[in-house]
Formats: structure tokens, sequence, C-alpha cells
């Protein structure tokens, strides 16, 4: 006898859903036909900037004769590289991240507001001016620097801010720093190298996650100026469906295409991943006092992902490849209502969405009859996900400011932009696409231009 919650009506996303898939399926169908190619009519424009390369590997520029030099942006930054400024009592870089409500302290140097007359209002002071040095999901998040010496407080965002202080930049983390300025994001994790050129430094940021491998890279002139990013390239995609937890981190991917194996075990992999995410959204949900279905439905979609975890990891090992435990660094921290509905909005209203009409079109063209039969069952639960994240969205949301609501809407229109830069490679050979009933990159290009127009992502 199926469960009350299993035969309430479907949400509409749910309905949606179905049938874009609907389409996707028979796009796939009519391509294997022949009866028309949608290549060129559902490829989406590349985004300005991005170059799906298939150089994974990001080397130091040997054309500049010089050795890279990899600074760490961290709180020892100005302990291990000493900066040369003009008197001032206290300096701190600040970067804030996308959808952050306050700013990362990188490092300063000297103790805040130790010669002001008035400590506690040059406290106040320094507090109201990282309040205010706000970014939105939509723009690249700056960093900033402060500066304090007795009664003068300055906050400095703009590069020519920065030269009053810094001056000609002439040493490597002068130089991050700039680029910093201007749009290059040193952080952790990321791995930041400078090497000096001519007439100026030459500053790359490297990151690599489950779902992106790639950099920038930033010429900055000896007055601070740039002409802008070299390079902002986006090398592989591992993660497309999936409610990914904070702190998930998956071993960097294999060079060349991807077994068949290999994908079911990365398939598994995030299965596993997603138990963890949703336990937490229960746990979340509870303490804010949301509606008991909500939580009941996130702990479901846990036990749902605990099955996924071991039908995918079964599949895998039938084509000899064994799956690894996913290594999740998540803050202990509580999180605030709008870092959780900013994740539901990329995480579920995005990911979770698209990854439930990827299982839909596997489940009715996987050529493997055990990965068809396993991923039918995967899609009924993963449209249920994806509902559940709309319903979150639905009761949530309506709680926060206005301005809050506003990144939250950023945040789902990124997660899209993120999205359709990972569809611009899709390494999979034709046998491992036909066995997984995996749609072509034409189709998922479709796919998301649709359901982002249908389900208003953007």
């Amino acid at each position: 006898m199926p469960s009350h919650s299993s035969m309430r009506p479907p949400h509409p996303i749910g309905q949606q859903l179905r049938r874009l898939s609907e389409w996707a399926v028979a796009s796939s169908l009519s391509a294997a036909l022949s009866c028309g190619s949608t290549e060129q009519e559902s490829r989406a424009p590349k985004d300005a900037g991005v170059d799906a390369s298939t150089d994974a590997d990001v080397d130091v520029d040997a054309s500049l004769g010089t050795p890279a030099q990899v600074i760490i942006a961290d709180s020892l930054l100005f302990s291990t590289q000493p900066l040369s400024l003009p008197e001032p009592t206290y300096f701190a870089l600040h970067m804030r991240r996308p959808g952050a409500e306050t700013s990362e302290l990188l490092s300063d140097i000297g103790d805040p507001c130790q010669d002001a007359s008035d400590p506690a209002e040059c406290f106040t002071r320094l507090d109201e001016l990282i309040a205010g040095a706000d970014c939105n999901m939509a723009t690249k998040c700056r960093a900033f620097t402060l500066f304090q010496r007795g009664e003068l407080i300055e906050l400095q965002r703009e590069p020519h801010e920065l030269a009053k202080w810094l001056g000609d930049i002439d040493s490597n983390v002068e130089a991050m720093i700039a680029a910093m300025f201007h749009g290059l994001y040193a952080g952790r994790p990321t791995t930041t190298t400078v090497q000096q050129a001519a007439d100026g430094y030459r500053v790359r940021s490297v990151w690599e996650s489950c779902d992106s491998r790639g950099e920038q890279l930033i010429d900055v002139a000896r007055d601070g100026s740039t002409d802008g990013f070299a390079v902002n390239m986006i090398y592989e995609s591992r993660c497309i469906s999936g409610r990914r937890p904070v702190g998930l981190v998956l071993p960097r991917a294999a060079r060349g295409e991807p077994t068949l194996g290999q994908r079911l075990a990365e398939m598994a992999q995030l299965e596993a991943a997603s138990v963890q995410a949703f336990v937490r959204l229960a746990r979340e949900l509870s303490e804010l006092r949301a509606p008991e279905q909500l939580v009941r439905d996130a702990l479901r979609s846990a036990r749902d992902e605990r099955r996924h975890t071991r039908q995918t990891t079964r599949l895998a090992a039938r084509y000899g490849t064994s799956t690894a435990r996913p290594l999740i660094r998540a803050p202990r921290a509580a999180r605030r209502p709008l870092e959780i509905a900013l994740e539901n909005a990329a995480e579920g209203c995005v990911r979770e969405s698209f990854g439930a009409l990827i299982a839909l079109h596997q489940g009715a063209l996987a050529a493997d009859a055990q990965i068809a039969s396993s991923m039918r069952a995967i899609a009924q639960d993963e449209l249920r996900h994806a509902e559940l994240a709309w319903q979150v969205a639905s009761w949530l949301e309506p709680k926060l400011s206005a301005r809050e609501r506003r990144l939250v809407a950023a945040a789902r229109a990124g997660a899209v932009q993120q999205l359709a830069a990972e569809l611009e490679r899709d390494p999979l050979d034709e046998r491992a696409r036909k066995q997984l009933g995996w749609p072509s990159a034409a189709v998922q290009r479709g796919l998301l231009q649709r359901s982002a127009s249908q389900l208003a992502l953007c």
C-alpha cells in the first residue's frame, strides 16, 4: 500500500518537468532516426570569456622567463608576504563572497583603533564601513581594504583608491591585491600564483571543485591598471544532478574520456553526498519551525538517496569500477535562512530540477536494461526532490528581506549560467552515452533553455 505522501497529487513543478522530459526524449529519438538535427537549434551561445578547453593543466608562462610564486591568501598573508605601507596603524584586506552576509577577513596588519581617541566609536565606524561594502550574486564580489590611523578611517574598493596607499605595484603580494580589486578571487580553495613580467605582473588563480576546474588570469601593470581577464576557463563537468552539500570535495577527474563505470561511480558518489545535504536540510527546516511535511519530505529524500547510492554503486561495479566515499568538509556553524535559501535555489530549484530531467531521459532511453530500470525508479524520486526544493523556496523566501530575495533570484540565474558553461564540454563517448541513455549536449542545452524559461529560473 503506498504511503499517504506518495499518493499526493504531483506538484505543478513535477508536471512541468515531465512535459520537458517528453520533449527531450522525442528530440533524442528524432535525431537518432535522422528526422532532423537539434544541434544548431538548441545550441546556446557561449558565455563571454569562457573557453571550453580540454587542456586541464594550468602551467606557469615560460615565455615570461621568471619563476611563479604561490601566494596563499589566508590569515598569515601579511606575515609571509610583508607590505610596505606609509604609516597606517591598521590595514585589513577583506573579500565578500557572493551571497554571504558578512565579509571574510583575509589578513590584516596592526591592531585596529588602538590610537583612536574614542576606540568604541572607531570600532563602530569600522563595522559600518564593512557592512556597507556590499555586492550581489549578479556581480563580481571584489576585494576591499580598510586603513585606520587615529581618527582617519578609509575603505578602498577601486584600484585608484588602493594606489593612494600602495603606490606603484612593486611586489607579488601587491600584484595579487590589485588583481583582487579587479575581480580575481584568491581565497581558498584556489591556488594563486604570481609571475613578474617586463611591464608588471601576471596573476593566475586556479580552482577545482566537483563541477568545474578552471582559472582566472590577469595581467596587472605597475600602475595597478589592467586590460581585463585574459582567461576564464571551465574544463570539466561531473555534477549535473543531485543536491550537493556544503563542503563537498570530489577527487580530481581522470584525464580523457570517462569510462561508463567511472561515470556511474561519479553518480553514486554524488548520490551518497546528497544524503548529507538532505539530512542537514531536514534539521535546519525543523530548527526554523517549517511545516512538518517539509521536514518529513527532506528526511524521506535522504532515505531515497541512500537507496540511489546502493543502486548506482552496484551498476558501477558491473562495469568494473568501485565507488569512493565522498569527502564532505561541512561547516559546523549554523546557517542563516538566507544561506539555506541560496543553497536551495542553486542546488535544489536548478540542479535537482535539471537532474530529474536527465534521469527521466535515462530511464526512457538507456540501452542497458538494468540502468534503464534503475533510472526509472530514481527519476520518480528525483522529481519529488525537485518539487521539495520549490516547496521549500515557497515557504522560506517570503520570510527574507527584499534585498535577500534578490540575492536568491540571482543565485538561481547564476546556477543556470554555470550549468550552461558545463554543458559546453561533454566527454562521454557514444557507446557510454547510449548505454546510460545520456542526452546529447544539444538536447541538454535545449532542456536547460526551456526549463529556465518555463520555471522562471532567470
